[in-house]
C-alpha cells in the first residue's frame, strides 16, 4: 500500500509539473503567425524549368541548367520560354523578381519577362506583372528586377494556370535567366 500511495504522489507531482510547462491558450504555431492570420512564403523557379515554346526554335543550341537558361547561338527573331508555376489555389501574389544577366551590345538583346495565367476553358491569357531588361545598362553582374504591382493576384486554379514566359529579344550566350522567385500569401 505504501508503494501505491507513493507512486501516486509521485505521478499527481508529475502531472502537476507537466501542465504547468505546457503552454496555455493557443498553440505556438498560432502565436507565431501574424495577427490576420496570412502567411507569407516564396515560389523559387530554377531555369532548368524553362520550355521551348516555338517548335521553329527546338533546332537551336540552348542551355537550361540549375543556374541559367541561356542561348549560345544568334537567331535573328524573339525565342519565346516558358516556365510552368505550382502556386496554392487562393493564394494572394505579392511581388514578381526576376534574376538575369544581360551583357548584350545593344539595344535588340534584350530579356522581357511575364507572369501570365492562362485560362483553360477558352485559352485566353493574361499578364498579371512583368519587367525587362529594356534600357538597363549591360553588364556581367547579375540583375534584379522585382514587379510588385500585380494584376489578378489571386490565384484561382479551378480556372487558370500559370506561369512565368520569357521572351529573348535576340537568342544570345549574353542574354541568361537566372532564376525567378514569386512572393505570396496564404491564410
Amino acid at each position: 500500500m505504501r508503494k501505491m500511495s507513493a507512486l501516486a504522489g509521485i505521478s499527481a507531482i508529475l502531472i502537476f509539473v507537466c501542465l504547468a510547462i505546457v503552454p496555455q491558450g493557443r498553440s505556438l504555431a498560432a502565436q507565431d503567425r501574424p495577427r490576420d492570420g496570412a502567411v507569407t512564403s516564396y515560389l523559387s523557379v530554377s531555369p532548368s524549368q524553362c520550355q521551348l515554346t516555338d517548335k521553329n526554335t527546338s533546332t537551336l543550341t540552348w542551355y537550361s541548367e540549375t543556374d541559367e537558361f541561356y542561348f549560345s547561338t544568334g537567331y535573328p527573331d524573339s525565342i519565346w520560354v516558358d516556365a510552368p508555376l505550382s502556386l496554392p489555389h487562393n493564394a494572394a501574389i505579392k511581388s514578381f523578381t526576376i534574376y538575369c544577366t544581360d551583357n548584350g551590345s545593344g539595344d535588340d538583346e534584350e530579356i522581357y519577362f511575364y507572369l501570365q495565367r492562362h485560362k483553360m476553358s477558352d485559352g485566353t491569357t493574361q499578364t498579371m506583372a512583368s519587367n525587362s531588361t529594356a534600357g538597363l545598362a549591360s553588364s556581367a553582374a547579375r540583375k534584379v528586377l522585382t514587379d510588385g504591382s500585380i494584376d489578378y493576384a489571386t490565384v484561382d486554379n479551378n480556372v487558370y494556370s500559370y506561369s512565368i514566359v520569357i521572351r529573348f529579344r535576340l537568342g544570345h550566350a549574353n542574354l541568361k535567366f537566372n532564376g525567378a522567385k514569386i512572393k505570396f500569401t496564404t491564410s
